[in-house]
């Protein structure tokens, strides 16, 4: 929707008409004038109730959203932005000439030089050989020990280069150096608007489709039986609990009951053309998931 904006001058323009308009009178509306600052203080308020009604528009709507507003749009779907993860590798940390024993505990802190620096932190590993319980030994004979890292924060730019580590962030005795020699590898980035966008459009798709994907995806969340009829047809399908199955295997089961290769009988029988698909829990009652009326199984 293309709202018809209006800029500063035009606002002071069309006060000033009106006022001129309405007025028995001359009106002085001069620079400097008391009723030409009154018109152009209104002016300023609206352009700022301009800018609210833009910004609301654009938060009403999935295509016009972005960021923070976007994430609260789709979720209120069950749908959420993938989230970014953290690039991990290792670091060899040491010192010059061996000496007394050190320690590097879990959560030193490492970073890269320069400005836009990148932290990173040591994490657990219980299989290391030199692990002990709360961090890495470096033997009061050895110059280095090689710990796992993580980054700090999620995303591609963690995928750093060999030897980009080059600064200590937490201080510890017996140890002043650090570097990385293999690169640091995994980091990814949040899924980006338009992505989500993309995914949300196709997740909204595949329920109005009413394939058997969705119908598994509708029914998934809590107890269920269901339940599909139409024109002179009516079946009951399978019926299972969380605390019983997995959502997978409960979404394979559904799946296969609406597939048209599950067995036939009296009580199980594959959903027709125009069959109308249900899922009953015990909060929510026989509640409609789908209209099956363009539905053919598979």
């Amino acid at each position: 929707m293309q709202l018809p904006l209006q800029d500063f001058a035009a606002l002071v323009r069309t006060q000033a008409a009106a006022v001129r308009g309405g007025a028995a009178g001359l009106i002085d509306l001069s620079v400097g004038s008391v009723l030409r600052a009154v018109l152009e203080a209104n002016a300023s308020v609206g352009l700022w109730v301009q800018w609210l009604i833009v910004q609301v528009l654009a938060t009403t709507r999935a295509a016009t959203s972005a960021g923070a507003d976007l994430d609260t749009w789709v979720g209120d779907f069950g749908v959420a932005r993938l989230p970014g993860t953290p690039a991990r590798g290792q670091a060899r940390l040491g010192r010059g000439v061996p000496g007394l024993a050190a320690s590097v505990p879990v959560g030193t802190l490492v970073r890269t030089a320069g400005p836009g620096a990148l932290t990173f932190r040591v994490v657990a590993d219980p299989g290391h050989p030199a692990w002990t319980g709360t961090g890495y030994a470096l033997a009061a004979a050895d110059t280095d020990v090689t710990v796992p890292i993580l980054a700090v924060l999620p995303g591609a730019a963690g995928n750093v280069r060999p030897t980009a580590i080059v600064q200590m962030a937490t201080a510890l005795p017996g140890v002043d150096r650090v570097t990385n020699d293999g690169p640091l590898i995994g980091g990814v980035d949040a899924e980006g608007d338009a992505v989500l966008r993309t995914r949300f459009g196709g997740f909204i798709d595949s329920r109005t489709r009413a394939t058997p994907g969705a119908v598994a995806w509708a029914v998934l969340p809590s107890r269920y039986t269901v339940w599909a009829g139409g024109a002179g047809w009516a079946a009951r399908g399978p019926a299972a609990s969380p605390s019983r199955a997995s959502a997978e295997r409960k979404r394979r089961r559904i799946e296969k009951w609406l597939g048209p290769t599950y067995a036939k009988s009296a009580r199980k029988m594959q959903a027709p053309v125009g069959a109308c698909i249900r899922a009953q829990s015990p909060n929510r009652g026989l509640a409609p998931v789908v209209s099956a009326r363009h539905f053919t199984s598979g």
